[in-house]
């Protein structure tokens, strides 16, 4: 009985590894893209309008993704995630 639980609490663990990982893969593919059809800042400052129109075709796409916005150093400008891990835009 003990061995099971073992082996369950390891197959879930490893399918939901491989889950998050596949959805990184794709993510990573994906934002170059993004980024190149993109401009996010105008003269210097953010376009909130070109934010909010692509959160809401990332979401209406793929509700369970969270966006990042990021400086060249890798810190967190804005970002958008599903409501039940936030209240939207910060």
């Amino acid at each position: 009985m003990i061995l099971s639980a073992v082996y369950l609490y390891i197959a879930v663990w490893t399918a939901e590894m491989y889950y998050q990982e596949a959805v990184q893969k794709m993510g990573s593919q994906i934002a170059p893209h993004i980024v190149d059809e993109n401009k996010f800042f105008t003269n210097g400052e953010i376009d909130e309008e070109v934010l909010h129109k692509l959160f809401h075709e990332i979401m209406v796409i793929n509700p369970s993704l969270e966006v990042y916005l990021l400086d060249t150093t890798g810190n967190i400008i804005t970002y958008f995630a599903p409501e039940k891990n936030n209240n939207g835009i910060r």
